[in-house]
């Protein structure tokens, strides 16, 4: 304050490192999607890999609003790309991507839009205790998803599933 510098030290406490920017891209897409994107998908009880279902359309539009397929045609097959779509769906909404399609990966895509914005934004906040100038070299535990990430030049290079502290022993958070 004494040397008139609020505006600076105000943009200096936004967050600015890639992990809260992809986090404010996704709000700012999960903000602007139609109520399309949105709509429920019935249970199939279980699609696999080359089956064919008439909610595959809608599956595949849902994977396309949200970034998972570049387009979204009215096949009913279950091939390749909307599989390969569905597993990296699954492994970022912490469900085992095996590419099965069943309850637990209907209920993630069925999450209407504001519980999806209420996720971001609590991954947002929490991307803020972060420090803005990461090295180009770091090791992220996600605690919430079991895993800790290595990171290089923006990339992640590797990735693999960690034990946890219990209830009665929580893991430290540094």
């Amino acid at each position: 304050i004494k040397n008139n510098q609020i505006s600076e030290l105000l943009d200096n406490a936004i967050a600015t490192h890639k992990p809260y920017l992809d986090l404010k891209k996704q709000y700012l897409l999960h903000k602007e999607l139609p109520e399309e994107a949105f709509i429920n998908i019935p249970n199939p009880g279980k699609l696999t890999p080359n089956s064919s279902s008439s909610i595959i359309p809608k599956i595949k539009k849902k994977l396309f609003y949200f970034g998972y397929l570049t387009t979204a045609d009215e096949s009913t097959n279950y091939d390749d790309k909307t599989v390969n779509a569905i597993k990296k769906f699954q492994e970022n909404h912490g469900i085992t991507n095996d590419g099965i399609i069943s309850s637990g990966t209907i209920t993630e895509l069925n999450a209407s839009r504001s519980k999806r914005i209420k996720q971001i934004k609590i991954g947002m906040e929490r991307a803020k205790w972060y420090p803005n100038s990461l090295s180009s070299h770091y090791i992220y535990v996600n605690l919430p998803e079991f895993k800790v990430f290595y990171v290089k030049d923006n990339d992640t290079i590797d990735s693999k599933k960690v034990v946890i502290g219990t209830t009665k022993r929580k893991s430290p958070v540094l």
